[in-house]
């Protein structure tokens, strides 16, 4: 990640990581200044794979989802983790960049921003895999503060 991305906020640490039968969510980003700024496309999400070991089958796609109030899920992203081989917490993260500009209507003022992160594949379930995954929202190199 280049460094004129300033990170402006990190989510919690999580004790359990992210599984082929159990997604990670998360509601922290509430402050409306933030929510306001991914609206505009001001700032983006950045989510940080901090360790990996790939699913069954291994082509299997990291998704994130808006989650509404009501239960609904939007896909707002899909990417994989290339080549899929295992790393460890320690070794650098690998950061995926999600602009939520184009998905405004998802975001609703007073309510926190809730998001899933889940491994998915295009045919069949998901078996296995395991990663740690942080949600961290981070500044455009350019866009005021």
């Amino acid at each position: 990640m280049s460094a004129a991305l300033a990170m402006a906020w990190a989510g919690p640490a999580r004790a359990a990581p992210m599984t082929g039968a159990r997604p990670m969510r998360e509601c922290t980003i509430e402050d409306a200044a933030t929510i306001e700024a991914l609206r505009l496309g001001k700032k983006r999400l950045s989510i940080v794979v901090a360790s990996f070991q790939a699913p069954s089958p291994a082509a299997a796609a990291i998704v994130v989802r808006v989650v509404g109030g009501d239960g609904s899920r939007t896909e707002i992203a899909r990417f994989g983790v290339h080549p899929p081989r295992p790393s460890r917490a320690g070794a650098e993260p690998e950061r995926f960049l999600v602009s939520l500009e184009g998905n405004a209507a998802l975001l609703h003022e007073g309510k926190p921003l809730c998001l899933e992160v889940a491994f998915e594949a295009s045919a069949g379930a998901v078996r296995g895999g395991a990663a740690d995954v942080r949600v961290e929202v981070v500044d455009l190199p350019g866009a005021p503060r």
